[in-house]
């Protein structure tokens, strides 16, 4: 029942995958298991810290639930990614955009990380301007999005000339956030920041995610016969950009964001 204290005052550096066993193991057993996940059953292991949470204050014990409180650290996510900075001018084309889509029938699920602390109203992501001036396809839909963010640091998302707030909360603060939308034609529309749900909406008359382009850090429309027009262009990061052909469950939506995912993911039809 003594406490144990781990790192003290002058360790640096990383740890993972803390064992504690209540026999003498020999070297071979631990060379053999060193890279091996185990359950938290087997026999004599009095603790198990994986260590793989990502994020919080705890690490959590999968033997024994007794837990570690974590204190003065921080968690080191391998491997690490670089994110797209935007200076308010540049913004970033993915022109290959028109394998990323849902129709009007599917499911479907758009998530990103971004950090501003910038008051300038601005777009996040885009493929049109999510309003009437969009034009409208053969389905009646206009299957444009535009991930918004206000001089309030609120964010939403507009589509079909609707706007779906992900809450009124600052989101502008220098920090990074996780944002999600997930589509459930069944369900709801229901919107997420830092994996916890913020708003749920009828998905009545909302349509798919569709088009050639995918516009990061503005807003970018081109409608037939228009030339290209780009603005709201973005002050900050992105990073992490996901789009799904399928609705995300809330918990593994949340557990997910903190880690690089497989590209050949089932449904994951963008990842950049």
């Amino acid at each position: 029942n003594n406490t144990i204290q781990i790192g003290g005052t002058a360790f640096a550096g990383k740890m993972h995958e803390l064992r504690l066993w209540n026999s003498v193991i020999t070297r071979e057993t631990a060379v053999a298991n060193m890279y091996a996940s185990l359950i938290g059953n087997e026999d004599g292991l009095l603790g198990n810290w994986p260590m793989s949470e990502g994020n919080g204050q705890l690490a959590k014990d999968v033997a024994r639930f007794k837990h570690i409180s974590l204190e003065n650290v921080n968690w080191d996510i391998f491997p690490n990614t670089q994110s797209y900075e935007f200076n308010g001018n540049n913004y970033l084309t993915l022109s290959n955009a028109s394998k990323s889509i849902f129709s009007s029938t599917m499911d479907g699920t758009v998530e990103f990380w971004f950090k501003t602390s910038s008051t300038t109203p601005a777009t996040i992501i885009s493929n049109g301007r999510g309003d009437a001036t969009d034009d409208s396809t053969s389905s009646g839909y206009r299957n444009k999005w535009s991930f918004d963010i206000d001089a309030n640091g609120n964010l939403a998302l507009k589509a079909e000339n609707k706007t779906f707030s992900f809450g009124a909360k600052n989101l502008a603060d220098g920090l990074w956030h996780h944002a999600a939308v997930v589509l459930k034609r069944k369900g709801n529309l229901s919107t997420y920041v830092d994996g916890q749900p913020t708003q749920n909406y009828p998905t009545q008359g909302l349509g798919g995610f569709s088009n050639a382009v995918l516009y990061v850090g503005a807003r970018g429309q081109q409608t037939n016969g228009n030339p290209l027009t780009i603005d709201r262009r973005f002050t900050g990061q992105i990073d992490d950009i996901r789009i799904w052909n399928l609705a995300k469950p809330a918990d593994q939506l949340a557990e997910d964001m903190y880690y690089e995912q497989d590209y050949l993911t089932t449904g994951l039809v963008l990842y950049a």
